[in-house]
């Protein structure tokens, strides 16, 4: 539990520094000068940009183990703050990958959040928890799930916001997570 809590910890630091991921906006520009600030700002605090997804790691405790996550954000046309933040950790001891989701305030909690690799059927995550900065869903990673995730060329993740009839569905770039999750693997 201890553990889950030092994650929490780490993603919410790099929750509320969102600016620095590299995200897939539709506005070229706006996409390359987000990734030159995450690549270059990145490199001092031990950060690599893996095209559309990056890798940090820190010590969410002074004296506790340093712990990496890889993350891409989904950015709206003309958003300044990401519609989707999708992360994975991966913990050297256990050998689980947990892929978190933190989607916009206003997600109809008993509907959930749902992620789709290619045609695949639909997996849910657990919706653990919301705060100012969002609605966090988690879903542990098992091998053939990691497998077609970081293979696969379309990815989804989907949620029903309240009140509404249809769910909304955002696509999430694979481009670089194949290599950045074998990164993260080795950190």
């Amino acid at each position: 539990m201890k553990r889950i809590a030092m994650w929490m910890a780490l993603g919410l630091i790099f929750t509320l520094s969102a600016e620095g991921w590299a995200g897939s906006k539709k506005d070229k520009d706006k996409d390359k000068e987000t990734t030159e600030k995450a690549t270059s700002s990145e490199s001092s605090e031990k950060g690599k940009a893996f095209d559309d997804w990056t890798m940090k790691c820190g010590r969410p405790e002074e004296n506790g183990p340093e712990l990496c996550l890889l993350a891409h954000a989904v950015f709206r046309k003309d958003a300044k703050e990401p519609s989707l933040i999708v992360r994975l950790n991966y913990q050297q001891s256990t050998k689980i990958t947990l892929l978190s989701a933190i989607v916009p305030l206003g997600v109809d909690l008993a509907a959930g959040v749902s992620l789709k690799a290619d045609d695949g059927f639909p997996t849910n995550l657990a919706l653990r928890y919301c705060t100012p900065a969002g609605c966090e869903a988690f879903l542990p990673l098992d091998g053939s799930t990691l497998k077609a995730i970081s293979g696969a060329k379309k990815i989804v993740i989907g949620w029903l916001p309240v009140g509404a009839k249809e769910p909304l569905i955002v696509p999430v770039s694979t481009k670089g997570l194949k290599a950045g999750l074998e990164a993260l693997q080795k950190s």
